[in-house]
Order: C-alpha cells, then sequence, then structure tokens
C-alpha cells in the first residue's frame, strides 16, 4: 500500500490533532536504528476534524520541531489519518483475477467511501489466506482497501513542502502502527492475532492483525479529549487545566471495572438509563459518582471488600504501593494546584 524504503535515512512523522511526533531513522529492513526524535504541540486550529487547514503554518511548527529536535530535513514517511478524509476497509468480493478486480474496485469505493469517488486517491490490496484461498466452497476474497480525499492528499503534501520535507511515501495510520509494531517485532507477535488500539486525542483507532495483516480496522470516535472534557466539567476547570489533571492524576479504578464484569446480564445498567456511563453505579446520583455516599446493595458494580459507606475510600493497606496510612487517593500535600484526589480524576 506504501513505498517501503529501500534504505538510508528518513524522518517518520505522525501529525495528530494535538501533538505533532517525529524520528529520524536510519538503516534498511529489521536493522534499523532511532537517530532522534522530538514530539510538540499541533498549533491550534491548523487541523479541523482530522484535516489540515492551514499548511503553512502547520509546516513551520513541524520544521521548528525538526530542528530543536536535532532532525534532518529529508525524505519523509508519514501517516494520514482522520474520519473525514481516510477510509481503511477490509472488503469481500468475488474471487477473479488481479485485472478483473482492478476493474471491481472502480465502483466497489463508492459502496464504502462517504466522499466523492471521483476525487479520490485509492490503494488496494489482495489479502493471502492459504485456507480461504483454497477452500472451493469459499466464492470470495478479501481485499484492504485504503482511500482518501485527493484534497486532503494535496493538504499534507503542503505542509510536507513547508517544512522542507521530501515526501517518499504517504502511509496510512492502521498501517503505519502495524509495520512499526508487528513487522519489526522479533518476539513473535508478527505472527500471531493481535488487536492494537491507539487512542489519539480526537479519535481511537481499532485494528484486530493476523499474522501481521489487517483484517479489521476501525476508528471510534471517543479519545482522550472526551476524557479531559469529562474531568473539565466534572471539576470546574479548564481544559488546559483538565488535560494536566489528566496527565498527572488519572487512575483506572481496576476494582470498580472487575465488579462491572460480574454485574448481572439483564440490565447491569439501570432501566432506560441511556446516555449515561456505563460505569456509573446504579442509585448513585448522576451529579457525582465518585462522592463518598451510601450505595444500595442492589448496585451490581458494589465491591465485596468495600466498606458500603464509602466505595472509594481506601483499604488499610495500599495494593499499588508503599503502606499508606491515610487515604491512598488523597491529594498529596503540595503536588496539587487544584486539589484533586486522584481516585476521583
Amino acid at each position: 500500500m506504501a513505498n517501503r524504503p529501500s534504505g538510508g535515512t528518513f524522518v517518520g512523522l505522525d501529525i495528530g490533532t494535538a501533538t505533532i511526533k517525529a524520528v529520524e531513522v536510519k538503516g534498511a529492513g529489521s536493522n534499523l536504528q532511532v537517530t532522534a526524535l522530538g514530539i510538540a504541540d499541533t498549533p491550534p486550529g491548523t487541523i479541523q476534524q482530522g484535516l489540515v487547514s492551514d499548511a503553512k503554518t502547520l509546516g513551520a511548527a513541524i520544521k521548528s520541531l525538526l530542528t530543536k529536535s536535532g532532525i534532518r530535513p529529508g525524505r519523509c514517511v508519514s501517516a494520514a489519518s482522520g474520519n473525514a478524509g481516510v477510509v481503511v476497509r477490509v472488503i469481500e468480493v468475488p474471487k477473479m483475477t488481479p485485472k478483473d478486480l482492478a476493474e471491481t474496485m472502480k465502483w466497489e469505493i463508492e459502496r464504502h467511501i462517504p466522499f466523492a469517488a471521483n476525487d479520490v486517491e485509492m490503494g488496494y490490496q489482495k489479502i493471502d489466506d492459504p485456507q480461504s484461498d483454497a477452500d472451493p466452497n469459499n466464492p470470495n476474497m478479501e481485499v484492504l482497501l485504503a482511500v482518501a480525499q485527493r484534497d486532503m492528499v494535496a493538504e499534507h503534501l503542503k505542509t510536507l513542502e513547508a517544512a522542507s520535507l521530501q515526501p517518499f511515501s504517504i502511509d496510512v495510520e492502521p498501517l503505519a502502527i502495524g509495520r512499526a509494531l508487528l513487522d519489526l517485532d522479533n518476539t513473535g507477535l508478527g505472527s500471531r492475532n493481535v488487536a492494537v488500539v491507539n487512542i489519539g486525542a480526537a479519535n481511537t483507532d481499532v485494528g484486530i492483525y493476523k499474522a501481521g495483516t489487517l483484517r479489521f480496522p476501525r476508528a471510534v470516535p471517543i479519545a482522550g479529549d472526551n476524557f479531559t472534557r469529562n474531568i473539565a466539567d466534572h471539576l470546574g476547570l479548564n481544559m488546559d487545566q483538565a488535560e494536566e489533571e489528566k496527565r498527572q492524576y488519572a487512575a483506572v479504578l481496576m476494582d470498580v471495572l472487575e465488579s462491572a464484569q460480574a454485574a448481572p446480564p439483564d440490565d447491569p445498567f439501570g432501566d432506560n438509563n441511556f446516555g449515561a456511563s456505563p460505569f456509573d453505579a446504579v442509585g448513585v446520583p448522576p451529579a457525582n459518582p465518585f462522592d463518598a455516599a451510601p450505595v444500595p446493595p442492589a448496585n451490581p458494580f458494589d465491591s465485596p471488600t468495600v466498606p458500603p459507606t464509602n466505595p472509594f475510600e481506601a483499604p488499610p493497606a495500599n495494593p499499588f504501593g508503599e503502606p499508606v496510612a491515610a487515604n491512598p487517593f488523597a491529594a498529596p500535600a503540595g503536588g496539587n494546584p487544584f486539589d484533586t484526589a486522584p481516585g476521583e480524576v
């Protein structure tokens, strides 16, 4: 789907909604060496719904990041993403010759993209599956399809030009992730079934890989910004403050999640509780599900080891570190300007 570097020095670039990541890599094949890397905030307003809206400003920010990180501009391998401009799908079509497939794909893309089919850049590749291909009773085959809006690609190229980079290849994120995590892995992951969850600022990409081949890609519009926004609303902070709180004090309360998994199958979230968080405790006032208040015994999320007066009160010992006499969820003295309990975040 994308050109593979034959060797030399390349710049790898990932332009996200919130951050820009850059890396300088030397070598070829599995003999690669990272010689420099850097990360910087994406200038506000330069990415809108996953699409570049100000290539000049964004390019200048990338160029500044390269300079500060000691990365020399040169040949660049970058990744394109965004639900508004990129579609990656595994589709099923009848078994056919490569020549017939090329003709079929001209019409097939219209069924799978939300934008005009005559204004896109498209790549596709038949997925090799020995078991399926050899089955005479299976009339179909699977094809990996990647489609990007031509305007999106043009703005992406303008951004690279503004950053003094030479575009060598533009990949799509699910495939780029597979190359980085599976193709180069030496522990055997490339031959197994693997799920990769990439949580960004605006979207979460989920990819299921079979023997290193992407078989099920999906983008979910719930990601880091949603968590930050909920923290901001709950604690009365602005987004920058909430982001700081999330990075410093966020914790996954595993006992709550484990209790949720053991909930009754009929309706663990309450009758008609549409729109509520699936982790909200039934019967807990919606204003603050983490309030220290008595919880009715019927709550399927109650942990049997938690005193009924406060489901989030600390146990006698801290299971995550050294024993702590006080509540381990209490904010450290002088360490949190907003006096927020980490367990609450």
